[in-house]
C-alpha cells in the first residue's frame, strides 16, 4: 500500500520540470504515489481526490485566489507550498513581496517551505515557526554541475548547433507582453494585486519602454562589431514576434523562448542580462555574466544579479568587454549575499531533504481566520462552482500562445529517458514505474 498520493503541479515547465522530476523521485523512493505534471489538471485530481495526501502549490496564494485551495482541504488533503521565484531576484526581500501579492496566503498552508535564511525569516515573523521550514528549492538542483550532467546532450547540441554566441536575456513581460492590457488587469486583479503594485508595476513599465529599443540598438552593434551570434531569450509572456520583427534577416540573431535555457547558459560565452532570475543561475553555474541594466538611464528596482554582476555603462562599453575576452564572474561578496538566499544549489542532497520535509507533514494547521483582512472561510471558499472545475479539468487557456510557452507538451518517452538520467544523477538505485494519465502529466511509483 502506497505511503500516500502527493500532487506536484507544475505552472512553467521550462524552470520547473528538472526539479519537480527529481523531486518527484524522492517523493516515490519513500513510497509516495507522485502525480507529476500540468497544473490544471493535476489541480483537478486533488479536488476530486477521496484518499489522504499531499497537494504542492506553486507559490502562496492571495485571498482571492483561495477557492480551489478550500477544496482541496475539504478532500482531507495537507496544503504545502513554495514560491517558485522567492524574492532571490530581488536584492532586497521587501521589494519581491510588494510585487507578490501571493505570499499573504502562506498562512493557509500547512507548511511552506523557504528557499534561504531571508525568505525563511521573513515568513516566519508574518506566519509563525510551525509553518515555514528552510529546505532550499529543487529548482536550484541544476544550477552547477548537477545541471550540466542532466543537460550534457542540449549543451553539445548548442555549441555544434550557435557556435559561439552571448546569450541576452530579456524581461519585458510589461511592454512586450502577450496578454492585453485588459487581460492583464483582469489577471492581477484575480491575483490580489492592490495600489502599491500598480504603481510599481507602473515604474516598470517605463524601464521596460527604455530598455526596449536599447536593447535593439545592443543587438545590431553586437552582431555588427564582434564574431559573436546572438541567442535573445524572452521571457515566458513576451511576444517573440515582436523580436523576430526587429531582426529579420539578421542571420546572427536567433530568437526563441522554447526549451529549458539551462543549456544555451552552459554553452554561452557570457550571459547578457538586466537582473533576472537566469543571470543569478549563469552567476551560480560560473558563467561569465554582464549586467547591461546602467546602458538604461532609469532607476528600477535593485536586482541581486546587477548589484554582484560586472555592468556595461554604454553599448560601447558593452563591446568593449566583450573584445577582451575575459572572463566575468561574479562581484565580492556575491557569496554571502546569495547564502542568505538559498539554503543550497548544485546539490544532489537537496531534493532528498525536501522530500523529507514534504514526509514529515502529518497534520493540518489551525487556519487562520482571515488573511490581510479577508475572511478565508467564506461562501466563495467553501462552493466551487461547477463552471471553474470544468475549466480546471480541462486546462483551456484563455490565452493560448502563453498557455504553449509556458506549458509545452510533455510526452512520456522523454519523461522516461529523464526519469533515468535524474536515477543516476541523484544515485537512486530503484526501478519506477512512469504511468501517462493526461495531457503531459504523469504519476511515478517505485516497483513493489
Amino acid at each position: 500500500m502506497y505511503m500516500r498520493n502527493v500532487f506536484l503541479p507544475m505552472e512553467i515547465y521550462h524552470r520547473e520540470y528538472p526539479g519537480k522530476l527529481s523531486l518527484a523521485l524522492a517523493l516515490a523512493e519513500t513510497g509516495n504515489k507522485v502525480h507529476l505534471g500540468y497544473n490544471h489538471f493535476i489541480r483537478n485530481m486533488a479536488c476530486e481526490s477521496d484518499q489522504e495526501g499531499v497537494y504542492f502549490e506553486i507559490k502562496g496564494k492571495s485571498p482571492e485566489g483561495m477557492d480551489y485551495l478550500s477544496t482541496i482541504r475539504d478532500r482531507g488533503l495537507l496544503l504545502v507550498g513554495q514560491d517558485e521565484e522567492a524574492g532571490i531576484s530581488y536584492l532586497k526581500f521587501e521589494d519581491f513581496v510588494l510585487n507578490r501579492p501571493e505570499l499573504g496566503g502562506v498562512g493557509y498552508m500547512d507548511r511552506f517551505f523557504a528557499w534561504g535564511s531571508e525568505d525563511h525569516e521573513y515568513l516566519s515573523k508574518k506566519f509563525g515557526d510551525s509553518k515555514i521550514r528552510q529546505t532550499g528549492s529543487a529548482r536550484s538542483l541544476f544550477w552547477g554541475d548537477s545541471g550540466k550532467a542532466f543537460y550534457r546532450d542540449e549543451i553539445q547540441d548548442a555549441y555544434e548547433n550557435h557556435g559561439e554566441y552571448i546569450l541576452l536575456i530579456t524581461n519585458l513581460a510589461s511592454r512586450n507582453n502577450l496578454m492585453s492590457e485588459r487581460q492583464m488587469k483582469k489577471f492581477t486583479s484575480n491575483a490580489g494585486y492592490g495600489k502599491d503594485f500598480y504603481e510599481a508595476y507602473s515604474r516598470r513599465q517605463t524601464w521596460e519602454k527604455l530598455a526596449y529599443p536599447r536593447i535593439v540598438d545592443l543587438i545590431k552593434q553586437i552582431t555588427r562589431e564582434t564574431n559573436l551570434k546572438v541567442l535573445l531569450r524572452p521571457h515566458p509572456s513576451e511576444d517573440v514576434l515582436q523580436w523576430k520583427s526587429e531582426f529579420a534577416g539578421n542571420s546572427k540573431v536567433t530568437i526563441s523562448k522554447l526549451g529549458n535555457v539551462a543549456p544555451l547558459i552552459f554553452s554561452a560565452k557570457h550571459v547578457i542580462h538586466a537582473g533576472s532570475t537566469v543571470g543569478l543561475e549563469a552567476m551560480l553555474s560560473g558563467v561569465s555574466t554582464i549586467s547591461y541594466q546602467d546602458i538604461v538611464d532609469y532607476e528600477d528596482y535593485p536586482m541581486t544579479a546587477n548589484y554582484y554582476s560586472t555592468k556595461a555603462k554604454s553599448i560601447n562599453d558593452l563591446i568593449d568587454k566583450l573584445h577582451s575576452n575575459l572572463n566575468y564572474l561574479p562581484l565580492p561578496g556575491f557569496d554571502k549575499a546569495i547564502s542568505d538566499k538559498i539554503t543550497s544549489s548544485n546539490d544532489i542532497n537537496l531534493v532528498r531533504s525536501l522530500a523529507g520535509a514534504i514526509d514529515s507533514v502529518q497534520e493540518k494547521s489551525q487556519l487562520p481566520t482571515s488573511v490581510n483582512g479577508t475572511s478565508v472561510s467564506s461562501k466563495s471558499d467553501k462552493s466551487f462552482s461547477r463552471r471553474v472545475l470544468e475549466r480546471i479539468k480541462f486546462g483551456k487557456s484563455s490565452y493560448s500562445e502563453l498557455h504553449l510557452h509556458k506549458r509545452p507538451r510533455l510526452d512520456i518517452d522523454m519523461v522516461i529517458a529523464d526519469a533515468s538520467r535524474l536515477r543516476k544523477i541523484l544515485g537512486i538505485d530503484l526501478e519506477f514505474k512512469i504511468t501517462e494519465i493526461g495531457e503531459s502529466s504523469f504519476t511515478i511509483s517505485k516497483y513493489r
